[in-house]
């Protein structure tokens, strides 16, 4: 049974580990001290132990104190992540709950600019916004159970929507719409992430400019096409996405 202090050491007689152990059980602080095999960089990294179970503010640093992560217990199973820039900005913040990704997980780049920001509940990712350097947001996702699920977003740099549709279980379904400078330009129908259905495309006056019909992403049956006055210009039949016949009116 290990009691006490144990230590490991290198080839060069400096300590590598510091454990504690009370009547078999981890206790107290543990060190370790590695060497990044890529960079060379000595790391030291520090935990806390009580009656074998996680306790304290965990964390993993360069020798001269630069922090890389560090872990922030509540309880044993409920905890804060966080890691850190080489500046010394934070770059990440996580919470857990029973050991798995819950609640609002934040993401910065190294000038401290929120970039993006992640829900989870029970481990598994329900929505995800992630932003320009302006603040604005730049695409929102929803999930369920590691697909992409629900609401989809996609914003130009100055804010104007530029995609929307919805996602079942990781496929495009139902109509999505897609904007230029928040203009109506095109929408789709989709099924099973396959267009199925009516689309349309509309012209700078936000009138329809053609409608049709696809079959698993192939036109199919008539199309028709319209002047910018809204009189029909032709009409497309398509059989597989091949045209078989256009008639054209005046």
């Amino acid at each position: 049974m290990k009691d006490g202090t144990w230590k490991t050491y290198d080839k060069q007689g400096k300590v590598r580990q510091t454990e504690i152990y009370k009547e078999d059980l981890k206790e107290g602080k543990w060190v370790n001290n590695t060497k990044d095999a890529s960079s060379g960089v000595h790391l030291i990294e520090t935990e806390f132990y009580r009656n074998d179970k996680p306790t304290g503010t965990w964390k993993k640093e360069t020798e001269e104190g630069r922090l890389l992560w560090e872990k922030e217990y509540k309880n044993p199973e409920n905890y804060i992540h966080r890691e850190y820039h080489t500046n010394g900005k934070l770059s990440t913040e996580e919470f857990y709950k029973d050991n798995r990704l819950d609640g609002t997980a934040k993401y910065y780049n190294s000038s401290s600019i929120l970039i993006s920001e992640r829900k989870y509940s029970e481990g598994y990712l329900t929505a995800e916004v992630s932003y320009y350097e302006n603040g604005n947001k730049k695409e929102v996702v929803s999930s369920k159970e590691g697909y992409k699920h629900g609401l989809y977003q996609e914003f130009s740099e100055n804010g104007q929507l530029e995609v929307e549709g919805q996602f079942a279980m990781g496929y495009k379904s139902g109509e999505w719409k897609y904007y230029d400078e928040d203009m109506l330009e095109e929408t789709f129908t989709y099924t099973d992430g396959h267009k199925n259905g009516i689309s349309k495309t509309y012209n700078e006056a936000g009138n329809v400019e053609s409608e049709g019909n696809y079959s698993n992403d192939e036109k199919t049956g008539i199309w028709k096409h319209y002047k910018l006055n809204g009189k029909l210009l032709r009409e497309i039949e398509y059989k597989n996405d091949e045209v078989v016949s256009e008639k054209k009116y005046n």
